[in-house]
């Protein structure tokens, strides 16, 4: 627990930094491009992550999981030749996914981008496939083997790297226009990507230097293949089924009368403004609940199943009482943090919507990799293609008819039913007659909500003026300690549940 809790803190700390970064580049390029170059990059972008689900879906979880099974069993030289397997099969999807991209990208461009711009960024960003491929198993292992410090640094460098290549090609060298922007934004992320694989695939051949490397007879392929062709066959639908619901928004709210250009602007204005703000506290929640894969998955081949409901069921009110937290700072301060992040650009309306729902989106992720720990990610990638089919059929109908708020209704209904579906196998796989996962209602819900009611009123009202970026974030800083406060006022949070 101490080592869960020390490289959680470690994990967190990188995901905020790294986050917090991800999201100023994410403003500084959309006051650069506007909302309608946003728009479009969104597309480009949504056509390539089905390329990422075909080239590395389900390795870094079978990198995770055979590679903490092999350790929990003490088998070292096990260890090694999982991960070998793993990078030998990872290289080969990459390799795959490259080949389809490269050679559809036009096409594609032609169908998909209303003109904007050529299918030339997606031929180069299907370049960087086999490397974010095997550098996804490589994290995988070192996730296994609880070295988050390392996982971090990789990221960092991928991180910083992309953002010193857009800002010198956007201000230095590509001419101003919106398929410059985009080359740009994409080029930067083919050499962070690329130089972020082989570092750390130094790092995995330095970590394995000087150790005993005597012949294993153990193949690992038919491991991989059962928890990577199932998860990546499902994870194809689902990604299929989102990259064509994202590339159908812009057409079908230009069927609600909107131009090409205030579509695309409306578009990116949710995908690449408002869901990047809703998903930036999410960091802490996604450090936690990924580091949870390797540790169920322990508890499961050591059957400690008592110890491990009663862990997820101190995880969800940790969880609920955090998001709920964060919903509040964004429903209280929507019109401020719209002030300040996007000035041009009229978001608060959206954000203050979408925040209703970050309880039901953040707990999804932590109930998906528990899931994912137990052998269950067949259950959660079908639940995910129910999801996509429906949101996608949400947008067919309703955006003609209500536009960008059509879009919205088919966010909540989605996340509401990937939720709702998630919960109940959970549920299902973890509880037992003697015992079950526990969520006290009145201390973890009813509680919360009539406290973030007072607290919404109280800087509704009473808050210190704003004039700053520092002033704003001081008032979040004492939103959340009253928060807190309130928490602990009303026994909704004690010391004893804090504690591991």
């Amino acid at each position: 627990m101490k080592v869960f809790l020390i490289n959680g803190i470690l994990l967190t700390i990188g995901s905020f930094l790294l986050r917090g970064i991800g999201m100023s580049f994410q403003i500084y390029i959309s006051n650069k491009i506007g909302a309608e170059g946003i728009g479009v990059y969104q597309l480009i972008l949504s056509v390539f992550l089905f390329s990422v689900t075909l080239a590395s879906s389900g390795i870094n979880l079978a990198s995770t999981r055979i590679v903490s099974e092999e350790l929990a069993k003490n088998d070292i030289l096990g260890s090694q030749k999982a991960i070998k397997h793993c990078i030998i099969y990872s290289f080969l999807m990459g390799f795959l996914a490259f080949c389809i991209l490269f050679f559809s990208a036009d096409t594609i461009a032609k169908i998909s981008f209303h003109g904007k711009v050529s299918g030339f960024p997606l031929k180069l960003m299907a370049i960087s496939l086999p490397f974010l491929s095997t550098s996804s198993a490589i994290n995988g292992y070192f996730t296994a083997k609880r070295k988050i410090v390392k996982v971090i640094s990789f990221q960092f460098l991928e991180q910083i790297l992309q953002i010193f290549v857009v800002i010198y090609l956007l201000n230095f060298l590509l001419p101003p226009g919106l398929e410059s922007a985009c080359l740009a934004l994409v080029l930067g992320s083919i050499l962070s990507e690329i130089l972020s694989t082989c570092y750390s695939y130094f790092m995995y051949r330095l970590d394995i230097y000087k150790k005993e490397n005597l012949p294993c007879q153990k193949s690992f392929f038919r491991k991989i293949f059962g928890i990577t062709i199932p998860v990546t066959s499902t994870s194809c639908i689902r990604s299929g089924l989102s990259t064509l619901k994202q590339l159908l928004v812009p057409t079908r709210l230009e069927k609600f009368g909107a131009s090409c250009e205030t579509a695309l602007a409306q578009y990116g204005i949710i995908s690449g403004m408002v869901m990047p703000i809703i998903l930036f506290p999410s960091a802490l929640i996604s450090s936690f609940s990924s580091l949870l894969i390797p540790e169920f998955t322990n508890l499961s081949v050591n059957k400690r199943n008592v110890f491990m409901n009663k862990t997820i069921s101190k995880v969800f009110k940790i969880t609920i009482l955090f998001s709920l937290g964060i919903t509040g700072v964004f429903f209280t301060f929507s019109h401020q943090i719209n002030e300040f992040l996007y000035p041009g650009t009229l978001i608060s309306p959206y954000l203050k919507l979408i925040s209703i729902i970050i309880v039901i989106m953040y707990l999804d992720t932590v109930i998906d990799n528990i899931l994912k720990s137990l052998n269950k990610q067949v259950s959660v990638m079908l639940c995910n293609i129910l999801d996509a089919f429906i949101s996608l059929t949400i947008i067919f109908f309703l955006l003609p008819i209500y536009g960008v708020y059509g879009y919205i209704i088919s966010i909540f209904v989605s996340e509401f039913l990937n939720f709702c579906v998630s919960l109940w196998t959970l549920l299902r796989t973890c509880n037992t007659k003697n015992d079950k996962i526990k969520i006290d209602f009145v201390h973890t819900i009813l509680k919360p909500i009539l406290s973030l009611f007072l607290l919404y009123f109280f800087f509704t009202y009473f808050s210190f003026p704003i004039h700053s970026i520092f002033g704003l974030l001081g008032n979040i800083f004492l939103f959340f300690v009253l928060y807190l406060g309130l928490l602990f006022f009303t026994s909704c949070l004690s010391k004893h549940e804090l504690s591991l």
